[in-house]
Order: C-alpha cells, then structure tokens, then sequence
C-alpha cells in the first residue's frame, strides 16, 4: 500500500497503482478503501477489466449481490469468457437464488477450464438448489478427487447426505470441514442439524450454541437450539429460543 501510496502521490491518474490498492485493501478486507480504489482506477479507464472485477469482488464481500452482479455483467460485456467474472456471476446468481443462470455460468465457466474446482463446486451448488441431489453430490465428489480437503465441496457434500438420510455421511464431511476451520459457522449448522435430526440433541446442542457465538442472530442456530431444547422436554428454554426467532423474523 505505501509503495502505491508513493505512486499515486506523483500521478494521481496511474490505473495500475489505483487497482493495486484496490487488491490490497481487497485482502486486509478494508472493503470501503478497496471500493474507493477501484473506482478511481474505473474514472480513468471505464473499461479496466480487473478494476471492474475487483470492484464486483467488493460489493459481494459486503454483500451487495445485485450491485455486484451488475458489475460482473459489466466484466463479462468487456471479456464474456472471462473465468472469474464468469464464476463471480454464478456466484452472485446462487446468492440470488438464481439457480438456472448460476449453472449456465458454471458451464460457461468449464468450457473455459475444464479443470476449474470452483466452477465444479458452484455446478454443484446450483444443481442443490433445484434439487438434483444426485448430480450435486456428483459434482462435489469430482471436486474432492482433485482436492480431498476443499471445504465447500465438503459442506455442499454434507448437505446433499442430509437430503439422501445419510447422517453418519453428512457428520463426517462436516467434521472434515472442522478440522481445518473449527469455526465454520455452515460447518457447526450442519454437523448440528445432522445430530439432531438423527436423533442425538443432546449432541447437536453444543454445535448450535457455538454458531450462536459467532452469530448471535443466527436463525438456523437459534431454531436448532430451541428444537434441541424440546427434544430434551427443556420446553421452557425452548420458547425462549423461539421467541428470540420471531423478533428477528
């Protein structure tokens, strides 16, 4: 950032230094700073391909998905096979529950490169949106041969085993996540939805009540929790939880 600091100090107009703060700032995730940057990178040079794109990475990290689905529109009318406006597209289209485009993009995506793992898993993630299980868990099980540890294959694999009833499945994919990221909130949901609906609240509890840590306001943690609370007939504590369900929705 100094270095690009230093840069702009003598040319205020330098897109290659603009954009390069922009990706600094994109990393130390200060994403009103990287915003600021790419858009003066863009006042210079409307068509930057990569301001464009780091401008659409912004506004999905503050989730912002239309704006930032505009803006990758915007890339691809610049560069229409552009790999990661293509996957920023779907993802902003997963976001949006547009499922069908999402998995165009994907497609698009792997057409480009056939080997993208992102691409594999965000296929995935669009086909568990419509509720093709079978072909989802595919997806991510393609992705897991090449990369054994890639966590979103993992959390998209274990969601579509609790769909199949296959909750030893679904533990297991969960807890892989865990061992690398021991607070993944997706992670702690899942592994606690799939002890509770296999029968175990007493177990899924403690997964809930970390979520809950994270994410005070949480829903899916607060509606496990209270759930869990009823199946150990603690009713009291669970219309607490419930309650605390319906201020929020």
């Amino acid at each position: 950032i100094q270095t690009f600091s230093q840069i702009l100090n003598k040319d205020k107009e330098n897109v290659p230094a603009s954009r390069g703060m922009g990706i600094a700032h994109y990393e130390l995730k200060d994403y009103d700073l990287a915003f600021e940057s790419f858009e003066t990178a863009l006042m210079q040079d409307p068509d930057d391909l990569q301001s464009l794109i780091g401008k659409s990475e912004v506004l999905y990290a503050k989730q912002d998905y239309n704006a930032s689905l505009l803006s990758f529109t915007r890339s691809l009318m610049i560069e229409p096979y552009d790999l990661q406006a293509l996957l920023g597209h779907g993802r902003c289209c997963l976001a949006l529950q547009d499922n069908p485009s999402a998995l165009k993009d994907f497609d698009d995506a792997l057409s480009q490169n056939p080997g993208s793992i992102d691409a594999i898993v965000g296929r995935g993630d669009a086909l568990f949106g419509e509720n093709e299980f079978s072909q989802a868990l595919g997806c991510y099980n393609q992705a897991l041969s090449v990369q054994p540890g890639n966590a979103m294959a993992l959390l998209g694999k274990g969601d579509v085993l609790i769909e199949q009833g296959d909750f030893a499945g679904a533990l297991l994919a969960y807890s892989r996540v865990l061992d690398q990221e021991p607070d993944n909130l997706r992670a702690l949901l899942g592994r606690g939805d799939a002890l509770l609906d296999n029968g175990f609240p007493e177990k899924a509890l403690p997964f809930y009540e970390k979520a809950m840590n994270i994410d005070r306001k949480n829903i899916r943690a607060l509606l496990g929790a209270a759930r869990s609370h009823y199946s150990m007939a603690n009713c009291q504590i669970s219309i607490q939880f419930f309650a605390q369900v319906l201020e929020l929705d």
